[in-house]
C-alpha cells in the first residue's frame, strides 16, 4: 500500500512489506531543506523483512507527529532484512538474515533520511551471516564498543573495537580495521 500523507495524497513508493526493527530519528538542523520545511519533524525508519521486497522505509514527521512523506532509503541490493539498530551519529544499520541457502547477509549502514541511498556494507559481518542485531557502548569515546548478533541458535554475539575511532567521521569507524571479539559460553 502507498501511504497517506496529511495532505491527502499518497506517496510514490509503496510501504514496505513485513516491517522489521526499527527507530525514530530527528530531523538535523544540518539537512537544511529538510528541517526548514518540517521543524521539530522526525523519520521512523525500518526493516522489511522480505525476500522480494526486503531493504528499509522511512515515514517522515512534521513537528505536529503527521504523516508527511514516505521513501525507500535501501531498497535492491539487500532481502530478509530482520534486526539492527541505531548508531551514535545517527544513522541506521540493517541486519541481513536471508532465510534461503544459497544467500548469505551482510550488515549495512544507511542514511535514514534517503539523502544517499548507496548500500555501504559495513565490516561487522563481512564474511556473511544471518545476522539479526545491532548495539554500542561508546561510554568511553576513545574506545568504543560495538555488537552484532547472528540469528542462529549458537549464537554468536560478536564484539567490534574500531582500531583508530575517529569522531570528526564517525561512521568510518564500521567500515575500518578492528579486531572482533566472541563471547564464548560454556
Amino acid at each position: 500500500e502507498r501511504v497517506r500523507l496529511v495532505d491527502g495524497t499518497l506517496t510514490a513508493d509503496k510501504f514496505h512489506n513485513r516491517p522489521d526493527a526499527g527507530a525514530t530519528f530527528a530531523i538535523p538542523r544540518d539537512y537544511v531543506e529538510l528541517y526548514d520545511k518540517y521543524p521539530g519533524g522526525y523519520v521512523y525508519t525500518s526493516n522489511a523483512e522480505s525476500s522480494w521486497d526486503g531493504g528499509v522505509g522511512s515515514i517522515f514527521f512534521d513537528g505536529d507527529h503527521n504523516v508527511v512523506d514516505y521513501k525507500r532509503v535501501l531498497s535492491g541490493a539487500t532481502e530478509w532484512n530482520c534486526g539492527g539498530g541505531k548508531t551514535p551519529w545517527q544513522t541506521w544499520i540493517s541486519c541481513e538474515e536471508p532465510m534461503s541457502y544459497n544467500r548469505t547477509g551482510f550488515i549495512y549502514e544507511v542514511d535514514p533520511f534517503g539523502r544517499d541511498t548507496t548500500p555501504r556494507r559495513t565490516v561487522l559481518g563481512e564474511g556473511g551471516g544471518a545476522y539479526e542485531s545491532f548495539a554500542y557502548d561508546v561510554r568511553d569515546r576513545s574506545n568504543p564498543r560495538f555488537f552484532y548478533t547472528e540469528d542462529h541458535r549458537l549464537g554468536p554475539v560478536r564484539r567490534f573495537t574500531p582500531n583508530n575511532p575517529n569522531w570528526d567521521d564517525p561512521s568510518n569507524m564500521l567500515h575500518g580495521e578492528g579486531d572482533i571479539e566472541y563471547l564464548v559460553l560454556e
